[in-house]
């Protein structure tokens, strides 16, 4: 083991001796030198540079729901998409986000393929009611309570033509929404409207084949019509309006009467706030039927796709030049000449 002394005139390395009359082992200065040893684990975190990363530096997914801090790691991690889906409970939303997860379960989803997740414990346990292991006679959801607030189910996804691209899908439970319309008290919270690349309406097929027809109409509107009117919808969103529940409305014996009201809906919307916002598209969307008239996850390609398109951009228009009499103002200089 090498000695040394802060001391410049001892030379213990050199003789073994204090030269302050100390044996080696009791000598204060020593002591000092081996009282707080260098761990191994502090070496190790010192590289070349001399820099060392902060914990805050680093996230490990838990597997649970990201919170908003969390998908905020996500969109700096690369190129990310995020869909926030907006309807009443029971209209269908943790549904349709676990039916993305679903359909990768056998491989690829038509062009799409997995590319990984940070939620997966979380995708499994909103989709084991709708698994055998659960015991139950029908497929069911677990739904979100109001009490958890916002959160992100993440999915990443990759396909020849855009590599990989982070999917944020939010969930968050239907009542939050129906207040926010009643009251207006909470509208900046309501964070994944505004970041959101595609925000998804749904309207409740199964109701609106029902008796409560007017009621879920007047609602979504509603909705609308505040996000809209509070600032957080706006000319830089894509929107749809999806009728859930799909596969009810044709077993329904309703299915025109459904299909007017949802297109007389659909262009009041067009009419209303086709200037306020970027687009506005249609769908109908199985995430789960219960029945064989439609195929599985029917309408929820149609809606990733949506989700995946880069915004549209606007038309450049060249700006209108001033109009002078004289000849000699209409000059201008190219690379130092005259035109």
């Amino acid at each position: 083991m090498n000695i040394s002394c802060p001391n410049p005139d001892c030379r213990v390395a050199e003789t073994g001796k204090c030269v302050e009359g100390f044996n080696v082992e009791e000598c204060p200065h020593q002591k000092s030198a081996v009282a707080e040893p260098e761990s191994p684990d502090q070496h190790a975190s010192s590289d070349a540079s001399g820099t060392q990363e902060r914990p805050s530096d680093f996230f490990v997914a838990s597997g649970n729901i990201l919170t908003i801090a969390e998908a905020t790691n996500v969109l700096r991690s690369g190129t990310t998409r995020v869909i926030t889906i907006i309807g009443p409970s029971k209209s269908g939303k943790t549904t349709f986000g676990v039916s993305l997860y679903d359909a990768f379960q056998n491989g690829t989803f038509d062009r799409w393929s997995f590319g990984g997740s940070l939620t997966l414990p979380a995708f499994e346990k909103r989709c084991h009611l709708a698994r055998a292991e659960s015991g139950k006679s029908s497929p069911d959801t677990q739904r979100t309570p109001l009490s958890d607030g916002l959160g992100f189910l993440h999915l990443a996804i990759y396909s020849n033509e855009t590599r990989r691209v982070n999917l944020l899908i939010s969930d968050r439970s239907g009542e939050f929404y129906t207040a926010v319309a009643d009251s207006q008290e909470d509208i900046k919270k309501v964070y994944e409207v505004a970041r959101a690349d595609y925000v998804l309406f749904l309207l409740d097929g199964e109701k609106l084949a029902s008796d409560e027809r007017h009621g879920v109409k007047s609602d979504l509107m509603i909705v609308l019509e505040t996000f809209v009117e509070g600032g957080i919808l706006g000319k830089y969103h894509r929107v749809g309006i999806a009728l859930t529940k799909y596969d009810l409305v044709l077993n329904s014996g309703l299915r025109e009467r459904v299909e007017n009201d949802f297109n007389r809906l659909l262009e009041s919307i067009r009419k209303r706030y086709a200037s306020a916002l970027l687009e506005i598209n249609a769908t109908k969307i199985a995430a789960r039927p219960t029945n064989n008239l439609v195929e599985p996850r029917f309408g929820v390609l149609n809606v990733l796709e949506d989700c995946m398109r880069q915004r549209a951009c606007k038309d450049f228009v060249t700006p209108a030049r001033l109009q002078v009499d004289r000849w000699f103002h209409r000059l201008s200089i190219i690379d130092g000449g005259a035109q």
